[in-house]
């Protein structure tokens, strides 16, 4: 879990219980502490900043997470030490600063940078723009619309239709989309013949026509739309087959062509100058540096067919001596929200880790 990979944010409390309790855990463990008040200032690189940065999280403690990662990080903590015959005498943690390598919990004068921390079995590894898989977007537009212009406005309008038409047939009646976003909601008013649409900044008041001819160009209000239609998906899914159909093709040539180079690999996979590890509930990982890894090759990049409207591709990545290769999940999704931002990619799931020179330790 890497810091500059997660927004903090009151709205998201539960993805912080779970990251602070974690990295902070691993911290007390690794510098010889038994809870967070006794944590040794000796073993903290800047023990002033790391507990300023730990009161501003106090609030997200949980002693039940932070105890199930106490037990972890010191199971790892001998792990490391047999891997690697020593440990740290300091170590930094970042808080929330959105800086610094990899790892969450930093090592100084070793030669592993750290440990990156993962509360979830699985391995996620980055967030990027689609820019950095070869996809280029034109400036003002979502890189769907970008590469099917037709496709993506007349999916985007044939959604906002159909939400319009179920307010229209029941005035007066609110439609939240999602019980957790009370902000987002819609209602038709069948006095001023206006759609009430609430939004994260405010209340817009539109007529059918205004709210269409507002709609090629994605924006914060539009979110209701998009949260409406993911809870949808199963009913109207056919409405965006046309889109995805035209973009995978596209998406997946493009992407093959810009995975080519063994460099651009080994920083989609976030090998760095040194190695580090990578950490679970249940595995840890020795990651090696990016010379260690070797000369990495794409083998192949295919469109996995998803049932939801991120799209999802599986890469083959392996060493350019062997047929075998590591798969990883490719996602383009709208991280902020369906028509609200523009579309994010994502790095995660990579199966046979091993075999792109990673060493379960």
């Amino acid at each position: 879990m890497r810091f500059r990979d997660i927004k903090i944010a009151e709205a998201n409390k539960g993805s912080n219980i779970v990251r602070y309790n974690t990295e902070l855990a691993m911290l007390t463990a690794f510098s010889g502490g038994s809870n967070l008040k006794n944590i040794p200032d000796e073993a903290l690189v800047n023990p002033k900043a790391t507990k300023v940065e730990m009161k501003k999280v106090a609030k997200y403690f949980d002693q039940k997470k932070f105890d199930q990662w106490m037990t972890i990080s010191n199971t790892y903590k001998e792990k490391i030490l047999s891997h690697s015959g020593k440990l740290p005498q300091q170590y930094d943690w970042v808080g929330g600063s959105n800086i610094g390598p990899v790892a969450d919990l930093v090592f100084k004068d070793h030669p592993a940078s750290g440990i990156s921390v993962k509360d979830e079995s699985g391995i996620t590894l980055a967030n990027l723009t689609p820019k950095a898989l070869g996809l280029e977007p034109l400036k003002g537009k979502d890189v769907f619309q970008s590469y099917a212009d037709k496709e993506f406005k007349k999916f985007k309008i044939r959604v906002f239709n159909l939400m319009m038409d179920e307010a229209e047939a029941s005035p007066g009646q609110l439609i939240h989309p999602r019980p957790s976003g009370k902000e987002r909601s819609m209602m038709y008013d069948n006095n001023s013949k206006k759609f009430i649409i609430k939004h994260d900044g405010g209340v817009l008041n539109l007529d059918r026509n205004e709210v269409i001819r507002t709609s090629p160009k994605n924006a914060k209000w539009q979110r209701v739309f998009g949260d409406w239609y993911q809870l949808n998906f199963q009913k109207y899914k056919d409405i965006m087959r046309p889109l995805v159909s035209k973009i995978s093709r596209s998406f997946q040539e493009i992407m093959g062509n810009a995975l080519s180079d063994s460099d651009t690999l080994k920083k989609l996979l976030q090998f760095e100058e040194q190695p580090y590890y990578y950490a679970t509930p249940k595995k840890l990982y020795y990651v090696p540096s990016a010379k260690e890894a070797g000369d990495l090759e794409l083998k192949g990049v295919n469109y996995a067919n998803p049932d939801g409207t991120s799209q999802l591709f599986k890469a083959k990545i392996g060493n350019v001596n062997s047929d075998d290769g590591a798969v990883i999940d490719i996602y383009i999704r709208f991280a902020n929200g369906l028509f609200a931002t523009n579309s994010t990619a994502r790095v995660q799931s990579i199966k046979n880790p091993e075999l792109i020179a990673w060493d379960l330790i």
